[in-house]
């Protein structure tokens, strides 16, 4: 079951035999805009518009809960690996689609929604005819079974917009990975943010050191220059806003690790040994 306290907390239960306990979705929250194209894994709550979202789940370990807003349909999400990976279950009126590790709590409605995993895409909705609900043509109800519909050719809906953006916020000391054109707050603990691309704004909480900010390119990919009291990384496909300060933040270049940070000394912003200024310039291989 999935259950809403109306405070923006979401717990849920996967149901079939016996209730298992799956991760509760409050570690963070994805509010997107109309149009908005993305990604996110961790455990936390996406927030939709009446407008249309394309979603994708990560395949990390956690719960990502979308709200009731996506069962007016004409949205897209997209799970990794094939229909088969999946399992899925009806809780009262949202369906829960797993691999094991990854849990995936969706509002039903009767008009639709579109799971595109890696084989096809099905649609996700209630029959009223039949009086259940399928994903493809596939029925299903309380009890978890896997995904054994073929993919059914349903048409995706357009409606993306390359400069909508979403706020990722933060609890705290959490992690997450995601992309997209994001704003992200943190707090005033440790979070970590493994950014798969786009463009994306840390709010000034990130100045205030210990947080971690994982990307998938090499260090010399990435151009950086200082920006007021920010770093500005331009990666191949990546633009990235860092407000920075004393204490120090942690950037981790595809496991190449090196500490951002304002030195007093040379009154630079510096990423390792290297210092920035206001002209672009590459990362060495080696900080």
């Amino acid at each position: 079951m999935t259950i809403f306290d109306g405070n923006g907390g979401i717990a849920s239960h996967l149901v079939s035999v016996s209730v298992v306990e799956i991760p509760t979705a409050n570690k963070l929250r994805l509010v997107t805009g109309d149009g908005f194209v993305g990604e996110i894994g961790g455990s936390g709550q996406v927030f939709g518009t009446t407008d249309f979202q394309d979603i994708t789940v990560l395949d990390k370990a956690g719960t990502i809960a979308f709200d009731p807003s996506f069962n007016r349909g004409g949205d897209i999400v997209r799970l990794s690996g094939d229909a088969a990976d999946w399992q899925v279950v009806q809780s009262g009126s949202n369906t829960i689609f797993s691999d094991g590790d990854t849990f995936v709590p969706l509002p039903i409605g009767s008009t639709g929604m579109s799971i595109v995993f890696d084989d096809g895409v099905r649609l996700l909705r209630f029959d009223p005819d039949a009086g259940i609900v399928k994903i493809g043509a596939q029925g299903f109800g309380a009890e978890l079974v896997k995904v054994t519909a073929p993919a059914d050719g349903t048409q995706l809906p357009a409606g993306a917009d390359a400069e909508a953006s979403a706020q990722l916020i933060f609890g705290e000391g959490a992690s997450a990975s995601a992309g997209g054109h994001l704003i992200v707050f943190g707090t005033a603990e440790a979070e970590q943010l493994a950014f798969t691309g786009g463009k994306v704004t840390l709010d000034p909480s990130f100045n205030s050191g210990g947080d971690t900010l994982v990307l998938h390119e090499q260090a010399p990919n990435f151009l950086a220059s200082r920006t007021g009291s920010n770093l500005f990384l331009e990666g191949t496909a990546s633009d990235i806003l860092i407000p920075v300060g004393t204490a120090g933040m942690t950037l981790s270049f595809a496991g190449d690790d090196r500490t951002l940070l304002f030195d007093t000394l040379l009154n630079s912003i510096v990423i390792g040994t290297q210092e920035f200024y206001t002209t672009p310039t590459a990362l060495v291989a080696f900080g």
